[in-house]
């Protein structure tokens, strides 16, 4: 194997790519340059190409062919970097390679805790196994298996959905409205929300601060949230009561149509519930609404 330098060992996921932009300055030594600095960029090229390849195939949830490479790339160049992360990737590459959520999303959180040191390699195995199954599954349905992947997989709707933001942000709604309480930092890749998270309320209170600033739109009404407007009212007993009450007010209200007594039945509530968080949403709505 020939002699390389510590410098030469590829860092290959702790940055931005890095073999790209070394690559670029691989250029053609000058005539007469001696036969062992062409072995060396022979052998830097090989190597980028092999980190590229890595690169591609973690992208694509491909973890086997990624274990294939990697052992190209050692048996050649020596150990990665990242090597002992990529120990428990190689180590579950077929479960986080399976099509079926209940085995690859487990699989998916067992190595995101063991990756949080790198997160580019985070990143790229994220995109291989949620951003691969959610191709073929509803969101909802992976969320199922693990609510903790919620961060990473409104990220990657976002990214991928021709309307991103609004097919992600009902995502953290309904974790909201199920009283599950997310730190703003998971989801600096939303500014509006994040600010959100930050405020101090309860889970079901900032799902409905949400809509008041329509980061997210109302669904349509249940049976439920109609009853809750029309039965006689008396105030609940605790705030998540509350906040749950003010939510179906909030439906109620932004899909009364032409029902004016429904409408400014559901406005009522709304006051009698939360004085400030009523005169939010009436800040807000059209005039010919009020």
């Amino acid at each position: 194997m020939p002699q390389r330098s510590s410098r030469a060992q590829l860092a290959l996921l702790d940055v931005e790519p890095r073999p790209l932009s070394l690559a670029a300055h691989a250029v053609e030594p000058a005539q007469g340059a001696p036969e062992t600095d062409r072995e060396q960029l022979d052998l830097f090229a090989e190597r980028a190409r092999l980190a590229r390849e890595l690169d591609a195939a973690l992208r694509l949830g491909d973890f086997l062919r990624a274990s294939e490479i990697r052992r190209q790339f050692e048996d050649t160049h020596g150990a990665l970097e990242d090597s002992r992360a990529l120990d428990l990737v190689d180590r579950l590459a077929p479960q986080l390679a399976s099509p079926l959520p209940e085995v690859a999303v487990p699989a998916w959180g067992e190595v995101a805790l063991e990756l949080r040191p790198y997160p580019r390699l985070r990143r790229l195995v994220t995109d291989g196994v949620l951003g691969r199954l959610a191709e073929s599954h509803m969101a909802s349905a992976l969320l199922s298996h693990d609510a903790g992947i919620l961060p990473e997989l409104a990220e990657i709707v976002r990214r991928r959905a021709p309307d991103g933001t609004s097919e992600a942000r009902p995502l953290v709604r309904d974790a909201l409205l199920a009283g599950r309480p997310l730190d703003p930092r998971d989801f600096a890749w939303d500014e509006s929300v994040a600010d959100l998270l930050a405020e101090d309320e309860e889970p079901r209170w900032l799902a409905c601060l949400g809509l008041i600033h329509r980061l997210w739109s109302a669904p349509q009404p249940a049976a439920p949230d109609l009853d809750a407007v029309r039965q006689a009212f008396a105030m609940p007993g605790s705030q998540e009561d509350a906040a749950l009450a003010f939510w179906s007010c909030l439906l109620v209200a932004e899909h009364s149509g032409d029902d004016e007594a429904t409408l400014h039945e559901a406005r009522r509530r709304l006051k009698r519930l939360r004085p400030a968080y009523h005169a939010l949403y009436m800040r807000r709505v059209r005039p010919r609404d009020t």
